[in-house]
């Protein structure tokens, strides 16, 4: 599975490491970016120190992604959801839109500010695109090509379901019919001139939904229409087998 490398709370990295270059500290309970703090690498074993004292949540570090097509100057990640609606067999609906969501700041050489890094859902961020739209922009803008983004998203969704299969395996949990909707926190990492990489950041088990941004909705409202006639389909199919 993509993702940056990523370290537990007990965890620490390693003593060769760049103590200079810039990683990310989240709090291993936080959600919608609360808590987030973008820091050197050598200051990561003083707030380890500070967790041990009880003066510091928990938290997991993250290698930053630096190198990424840019928005317009600014850094963006996305959001895609899939609905699990079994483990044994495993049966799954990608929903083939997203949301882009763009950085309030532009980046800067070893910006530290998390402005410059996620939206944050501050009051000044940039409108946020469906992911159709942010591929496009970016095709025009930096001339490439992003016909392996999608499979690129299939595969790495077929391995996050995979890795919740055995994950359920292990904890005994029923594995037969499910209504598990986790949204999938992505970044696009430039990859030389042309090709790129689909890294798995996160993944948050009860993500939100409300995208005021009127492209957003416009594109995600047709999408989710069909989405959910897919999935209508797959589940009487997994219902009644003789169904054509």
């Amino acid at each position: 599975m993509d993702r940056p490398t990523t370290y537990l709370p007990d965890e620490p990295l390693p003593s060769t490491a760049d103590p200079s270059r810039l990683v990310v500290l989240k709090p291993s309970g936080g959600g919608q970016g609360k808590g987030i703090q973008i820091v050197e690498a050598g200051e990561v074993a003083a707030y380890q120190q500070r967790v041990t004292d009880g003066d510091f949540d928990p938290f997991v570090v993250q290698e930053l992604i630096g190198d990424a097509f840019l928005y317009d100057g600014h850094r963006w990640g996305m959001r895609l959801n899939v609905l699990i609606t079994s483990l044994t067999p495993v049966r799954y609906v990608l929903y083939p839109e997203g949301v882009a969501k763009v950085s309030v700041r532009a980046a800067s050489p070893g910006g530290r500010s998390l402005d410059e890094w996620i939206d944050n859902d501050a009051p000044s961020r940039p409108a946020r695109l469906p992911v159709t739209s942010m591929l496009q922009h970016l095709e025009r803008e930096h001339g490439v090509s992003f016909d392996k983004f999608w499979p690129q998203v299939r595969e790495l969704v077929e391995d996050v379901v995979g890795a919740i299969e055995l994950e359920a395996q292990r904890l005994s949990l029923p594995l037969g019919r499910e209504f598990l909707y986790p949204g999938l926190d992505l970044l696009l990492e430039r990859r030389g001139e042309r090709d790129h990489r689909v890294c798995l950041i996160e993944l948050n088990s009860h993500p939100g939904q409300d995208w005021r941004d009127e492209p957003v909705q416009a594109a995600l409202t047709p999408v989710w229409m069909a989405w959910f006639e897919e999935l209508g389909q797959h589940e009487l199919s997994a219902a009644s087998p003789d169904v054509d």
